[in-house]
């Protein structure tokens, strides 16, 4: 536990931390990936060209300290993270690493002298959070390893079937190559997948959802993968063939649906739909209400992804299903998702709202939520990459 002196010092830290946060971050990383290149086979190298990795660190790393005397309400955050840790191999070990380039960088930019009681009280707030961290990513592999076919760290699996979803986005039938059994899984995990692409020093891993449900057992998973400009492992998997080896680490992540009998409302923006669609099936398969909606924004009719599976579904099943498309004379609305198209397809009873997409598009349908009055309580996203705010 935290001594009151050392909760008060961190706690003292938040406004240096508001105005100096992301430059101390930025600091962290140089200097960590300078002495300890190894990582760089786990972190992803684009998230730290764009800075996403060290705004979405400064933004944890605030938030801890404006945190440090009430840490449950950090509980959310730290399961998020601890499960993208799982995906990509971190290990206990590189703690001690992580903290002692943390301690100097902010040492650094805040201008410290190394005996400064801070800077110890800094060090202690790191361990206690490590530790939490550590026990919660033990836990995940214990959780994995023990399932029916789990596994833990990499597992080769094999292109079996390759399926081109639009001209930027293609979906891959996985199998393992061992023929053995794989665990269950929740509707909105990802898998992670690590591979070796030419040119590239460090192995690159990257999360990607599983897009599909069944509560049978499966011989294979799921994956869509939009090839993004500039997009390091993307674009090497889109020119992957079948009978390819991908390195394939369990499947794991928190957002999955959480049922309370309240209409469901999907909404999903480009290849975002890869969670959602897979939670839409488990919503069907496990009647966990009975009225469900389906909102999938796309640029245009050529851009929209499970099209002809969603339609089917929506015949088939008790579910609306809406296509909002930028152009398209075909669209259920034609132009952007805003607050009134919103709230004309909300159901009578306050929803569940689970939303992924890109960034721009996750705030504006955070917004358009708040601007309907829906709880905090009824909404649920992934972003894919590092967590930052919506708003």
């Amino acid at each position: 536990m935290l001594s009151s002196q050392n909760i008060a010092l961190v706690r003292s830290t938040v406004p240096i931390l508001a105005e100096h946060g992301i430059e101390i971050t930025r600091t962290f990383y140089k200097a960590l990936f300078q002495t300890n290149p190894e990582l760089r086979h786990i972190f992803n190298a684009a998230n730290q060209s764009n800075d996403d990795q060290a705004k979405a660190l400064a933004d944890a790393v605030f938030s801890y300290a404006n945190n440090i005397d009430q840490l449950e309400n950090l509980v959310p955050a730290v399961q998020r993270i601890a499960h993208k840790h799982v995906s990509i191999g971190v290990t206990a070990s590189q703690y001690p690493i992580v903290g002692k380039h943390l301690l100097d960088a902010i040492q650094t930019v805040c201008d410290l002298p190394g005996d400064d009681p801070i800077l110890d009280a800094w060090s202690e707030a790191y361990n206690v959070l490590a530790a939490i961290f550590i026990n919660a990513e033990s836990n995940i592999r214990t959780e994995q390893s023990q399932q029916q076919g789990g596994w833990n760290g990499t597992r080769p699996f094999v292109v079996e079937r390759i399926h081109k979803e639009s001209d930027e986005v293609t979906s891959f039938l996985l199998a393992p190559s061992d023929d053995g059994p794989l665990p269950p899984y929740q509707a909105g995990q990802y898998l992670g997948v690590q591979v070796s692409p030419d040119g590239y020093d460090y192995r690159q891993v990257r999360q990607y959802s599983i897009s599909d449900f069944t509560k049978e057992p499966s011989r294979t998973f799921r994956i869509t993968v939009k090839a993004e400009p500039g997009g390091v492992v993307s674009n090497h998997l889109h020119t992957t063939g079948k009978g390819a080896v991908l390195q394939v680490r369990p499947p794991t992540g928190d957002f999955t649906l959480r049922p309370t009998g309240r209409p469901i409302l999907f909404v999903a923006g480009g290849v975002g739909i890869t969670p959602l669609y897979s939670q839409l099936k488990q919503a069907i398969i496990e009647s966990l209400t009975d009225k469900i909606t389906f909102i999938s924004c796309a640029r245009s009719e050529d851009h929209l992804i499970f099209d002809a599976e969603l339609t089917k579904l929506a015949t088939e099943h008790d579910v609306t299903y809406k296509r909002v498309l930028e152009q398209g004379h075909t669209a259920d609305h034609e132009g952007f998702l805003n607050s009134d198209v919103l709230g004309s397809w909300l159901p009578s009873n306050v929803p569940d709202i689970y939303f992924c997409g890109p960034s721009a598009f996750m705030t504006a349908v955070h917004r358009a939520a708040k601007n309907l009055a829906i709880p905090d309580s009824h909404l649920y996203s992934e972003t894919f990459g590092p967590t930052l705010p919506l708003e």
